[in-house]
């Protein structure tokens, strides 16, 4: 991982976590160390293109960065595009974001590490992609967890919802609101997964 990331790790880290919201945490934790095999953790919201890709990432950089093993999707109930104000949050936090071609629905190159690359593009929760393995639901939006009452697929469902930035498109504070959601979902991942660490040791 780069030092920018490195450095964002650290500053996300130090974020503060309500009582409530270290409940919905545990509970998460609790749903992977019941799972046979690698976990793998599917992160839904409507549009499938700011929280839950956000999370996506952020699941998977934590698992690696504390040395656990998972599987880490997104999908959402419609299908729309990777924000670009997500993708520029993300390549803030220090990952590499290369556009791979211009579609409506463009996919995108992510780097973790040199180890570790995704491509990532909105789908639907129930995509091909999505249903090779029987995943964890974490529901990232209150709209895909009220239209979402039951997922056959999956083995969980927790609703771990994060308020939107979408809200601040076209202002002056778009940026920083894209970084704060990014690092507050960045703070309970890695939260998620430095715990389970402890729980290996």
């Amino acid at each position: 991982m780069n030092a920018l990331l490195l450095h964002t790790i650290e500053k996300a880290q130090k974020l503060p976590i309500s009582h409530e919201r270290k409940s919905l945490l545990n509970e998460l934790m609790g749903k992977i160390k019941e799972c046979s095999g690698t976990p793998t953790l599917q992160f839904i919201c409507t549009h499938n293109s700011r929280r839950s890709q956000m999370a996506q990432l952020w699941a998977l950089t934590a698992a690696r960065f504390f040395g656990y093993n998972i599987r880490s999707l997104s999908g959402g109930t419609e299908v729309t595009r990777f924000n670009a104000h997500a993708a520029a949050s993300c390549q803030r936090m220090g990952f590499g974001i290369e556009l791979m071609d211009e579609s409506e629905n463009p996919r995108h190159r992510v780097t973790i590490d040199k180890q570790t690359r995704l491509t990532m593009y909105s789908k639907l929760f129930d995509h091909p992609d999505n249903l090779k393995h029987p995943f964890i639901a974490v529901m990232t939006c209150d709209a895909a967890y009220e239209a979402c009452p039951y997922i056959p697929q999956a083995s969980a469902r927790i609703p771990l919802t994060y308020s939107d930035p979408k809200a601040f498109d076209n202002t002056p504070d778009v940026q920083l609101a894209y970084d704060d959601t990014n690092l507050k979902v960045a703070s309970e991942m890695l939260y998620v997964f430095r715990e389970l660490q402890k729980d290996q040791s």
